[in-house]
Order: structure tokens, then sequence, then C-alpha cells
């Protein structure tokens, strides 16, 4: 569960982020904003459960945040931190949907009882959702439990006793037309690598099939089988619906958008056009066919084309450790070249020049992605900006297009070689701005800034590489620097707080207490007596 602390006061949203137990609570991520104006984009863009905002603010009020969100329908858990007891401000606090209305000084307990409160209602929200979508889902999950059954020939092949399971069960299926299936299977190790959950993956994969092959959100005629590695989904879809040649470009998408965002690289097998009165006979054939083809990752199969020598690989495929060579020694030129020798294979060619034009796009693309996966870079690094997006959409359509999709994927692959070969240089540079600057109020964004990379890889990074956090280091350069001044002048524990970069004076007493375990008047009489 997700909490965004707006305030513009930075210490008020330090206290709170240091001083309570998140994980008591269930929030597992602290987002910080300053002003309404980014508490706006950050709720767009991470939609928040939760959200502690301030009031009075620059540029943007929080009562203008509570309007932005409950005008746009989004849903969260909204509460109001304020020194002004004003009515006015309860009143519009009360319209707009808030839930809560804490003044300042802030107290730490009732703040605390607040947030647990919200969680509940959270909680007790998401509940009352899935009950819904429980009643729901039921005629899905009835429908996909028929067809489960009539795959695994529990009703066998018969007609009339199909027919009269639909008729006692309330189904209405056309099982009578032709359908195809479309069998989907992954190995979800990649995704499981870069931090995801199975359950996660799982509904995902899932998700994203019935989206981008047969439009569908809500999983009906769908069926999962889930191996201790590999993972398979069955789409079924009426065969008027659309053309063979429409579903291979669709299920071609679909291997592109698991690649960039899931780091999976699924196979795809599609069959020819037939009655579900003989599902159980026609999937356990396309069924064995799929196993065969497990290995040939991120390409489309059509039923009716594959041959014996479809299982022992393609005609020619892209030499990988070539390709490896070139990216690491940055030649472009004999990339060019092996990408060139290809492609007039292909062009040479007197059949399936469109079918050996898609098998380059798709290994192309799995060649990169094992590229960037053993340099443990995520594969949506290729796809970072639109050139890159329109090239890979329009590879297919001509030998040219091919070639500049294939010189883009160079270029995208060496720039995030060169990006992560170069991090340890940027971590230099962001520990030198800070040395600089601790005494400044600095934060994440804006130490970001300075190394050209986005806040989530900077904390990511640096913590890879120190072992603590961003605002860890800062810390502790502040306390060295505090312990400093104390021992050689004489100015108050709050004067140098200040100067340090707190201010706060509570939250500088509790950060010196936990680098030094003292106060930091103990520490230096206790260090001023050893002299």
């Amino acid at each position: 569960m997700k909490l965004l602390i707006c305030d513009d006061d930075i210490s008020t949203v330090d206290v709170i982020q240091n001083q309570i137990d998140w994980n008591a609570l269930g929030i597992t991520r602290i987002l910080r904003a300053y002003n309404g104006m980014v508490a706006k984009e950050i709720i767009l863009k991470e939609n928040p459960e939760l959200v502690l905002c301030d009031v009075e603010m620059p540029q943007c009020n929080g009562i203008e945040v509570l309007k932005y969100v409950s005008e746009n329908g989004i849903h969260t858990n909204f509460a109001f931190l304020t020194c002004y007891e004003s009515f006015e401000y309860a009143r519009e606090a009360v319209r707009y949907g808030a839930v809560n209305y804490l003044t300042k000084p802030l107290d730490l307990e009732e703040l605390t009882e607040a947030l647990k409160k919200m969680v509940e209602d959270v909680h007790r929200a998401r509940v009352e959702e899935a009950q819904k979508e429980d009643c729901s889902n039921r005629e899905v999950t009835m429908l996909n439990s028929f067809l489960r059954s009539l795959r695994d020939g529990f009703y066998g092949t018969d007609p009339q006793k199909i027919d009269a399971v639909l008729r006692r069960e309330r189904i209405n299926l056309p099982v009578r037309e032709p359908w195809r299936q479309v069998l989907l299977g992954v190995n979800m190790d990649g995704a499981y690598e870069q931090g995801w959950t199975k359950e996660l993956a799982h509904y995902s994969f899932r998700f994203l099939a019935g989206e981008a092959i047969s439009d569908r959100l809500d999983f009906g005629y769908s069926i999962v089988d889930a191996g201790t590695q590999f993972y398979t989904v069955l789409l079924l879809i009426p065969a008027a619906r659309m053309t063979e040649v429409e579903l291979q470009q669709r299920c071609q998408r679909f291997v592109h958008i698991c690649m960039a965002h899931m780091q999976v690289c699924p196979v795809c097998l599609i069959s020819e056009p037939d009655s579900l009165y003989r599902l159980s006979e026609t999937n356990a054939e396309v069924s064995r066919k799929l196993h065969k083809l497990r290995f040939r990752e991120g390409q489309v199969f059509l039923d009716s084309e594959i041959t014996e020598d479809t299982f022992h690989g393609a005609a020619f495929e892209v030499d990988y450790v070539r390709l490896m060579s070139c990216v690491k020694k940055g030649n472009k030129e004999d990339y060019t070249l092996m990408v060139a020798e290809l492609l007039d294979k292909i062009v040479q060619s007197r059949t399936g020049s469109d079918r050996q034009m898609a098998l380059l796009h798709h290994d192309l693309l799995q060649c990169f992605y094992t590229l960037l996966r053993d340099n443990r870079i995520q594969a949506h690094e290729l796809f970072h900006n639109n050139e890159m997006r329109d090239r890979d959409y329009y590879a297919e359509r001509s030998v040219n297009d091919m070639k500049k999709y294939a010189s883009c994927l160079f270029d995208s692959a060496v720039s995030a070689l060169e990006k992560e070969n170069g991090s340890s240089d940027m971590i230099a540079v962001v520990k030198q701005y800070i040395k600089e600057h601790f005494r400044e109020d600095i934060d994440r964004n804006e130490v970001a800034t300075v190394a050209y990379i986005t806040p989530n890889y900077l904390s990511k990074r640096f913590r890879s590489e120190t072992g603590m956090s961003l605002r860890e280091y800062i810390n502790e350069l502040r306390i060295n620097e505090a312990k400093r001044l104390l021992l050689s002048t004489g100015k108050t524990v709050s004067e140098i707080a200040c100067e340090v970069g707190f201010e706060n004076i509570s939250y500088f007493s509790t950060v010196f207490h936990k680098h030094c375990a003292m106060s930091p008047i103990e520490w230096r009489e206790k260090s001023g007596n050893n002299k």
C-alpha cells in the first residue's frame, strides 16, 4: 500500500516518514511532494491508496489537490494536515471526500491512529469490490470451467452429450461454429528475476494475452495451465472474428509487449479452425506441437505451416555470438553487414519471405533481450523512446524498415550498456554534489537531475554501491559536520542544526541520537571532557 505525504515544510515530511512504524500499518511505500502541483502528478502516476496533504501550500493548495482527485474519479483516502482550524477548510474537505482533518503541531499517536483507520477503510473497500467482481465473474468462471472439462475430454466428443451439458448448465456457447485455438507458452524465469511475484506475473501475462489478442478483459474463453517453469494460456477465438493474418499480427505484438514490459519471451501457436466438439482431440495435438516448439521463444507459428523442419530451427538464424561481439566492441559496421546478409537471404528465398522477415524481427529482439538480461539491464531499456517503438512497429514492412529497426536496436543496446558501465562514475558525481551541497535543502529529485538519471534509478544504484540510502548518506555527512561544530564552536545546538541542513531541531536530535547513541548536548559534554 502506498502513502503520499505532501507538505511544503520538508522537516514535517521527514518527521512523519521517520517516526512512524509503517510496516505495522501495512504501508510499503512512501511518496513525497512539496507542493500541490507535484502532488497531482504523483497521484496520477502512482495512484496511492492514501494521501496526507497540507492545506496551505504555494502554487496549488491542498483543497485544490483534493478537488483534482474528486473530479477525476481517483479513488484514494485523503486526509489533511494544517495549522489552521478553519471551518471553511473543513467544510470543503468534507465536501470533496476527505476522511480526516488533522491539525499541527502533529501528535504522532493521533496521526498513527488516523492512518490505521484509513488503511482499514482501504482493505474494507477492497473486500467489497472483490465481492462485486466475484458476482460479475461467476458466469465467466462457469464458462471457463466447462471449456476446461471439454478440453480435458471429460464430456467426450459426442455432440448430443455436449449439448445436453450446455442446456443443463445454461451456458450459451456456439459449439458448432469454427473456433481457433491460440496457445501461448512462456518461461517465467525472466519476470521472477526482475522481482515479479508468481501470482502477479501469471495474472499480468494472462491479462495482456486477453487484451492484446482477443480484446477481452474478463479472462473469458481462456484456460490456464501453470507448470513449474512453463506457463501456458489457451485462448479460444471464433474464427469469424478475425482473419488468420490479423490474429498472427496480434500475437506478434503480444510477444513484443511481454518482452518489453515483463522480461519474458513467449512462443505462440495458432490452430486451424474447428468446432468445439472436437476440442479434446485438436487441443491434444496442438499442445504436443507447442511442447516441441517451447524453446523457439519470441516466435508465432501457424499450425498449418508447421513441418518437421520447423522443429529443427529456422532456415537461417541470427548469429548471437557475432552480434554480441559487435555490440561489445561498438562495431556497428560489422553488425550492419550481418543484418544485410540475412536480409539478402530472405529476399532471395522463393517462399516464405514474409514469414522469414517476421522470424528475423523476433530473433533480433530476442538476441538483444538476452544480451541486456545477461548484463542485468531491463529489456524495456530498448524501447525508451518513441523512435524505437515506431521502428519496431514498422520493421516488417520492408527491407529498408528492417535495416532501420536493426540500427535502432543496436544504438539503444549500446547506449544502455554504456549507461550501466558508467554507473560507478555516476555515483562519484552524486557523492561530490552531496558533499558540496549537504548543508542545503536537497532531495533525491534534485540530485538525480544533476546525474541525468531518474530518482528511482538513482536510489537503487546508490544503495547498491554504498549500502545506504541517499537520505542516510546526506544525514551522515550532516551529523559529522555537526560533531565538528559542536567541538570547535560555541554555537547552540539549534544554530548548528540549521547550519548543517536541518530545519527541525527535533528531527536533528533524533538523527543525531541514532548515529551517536546520545543527544548533541551529551555528546558535546562527553567529547569536551575527553580533550
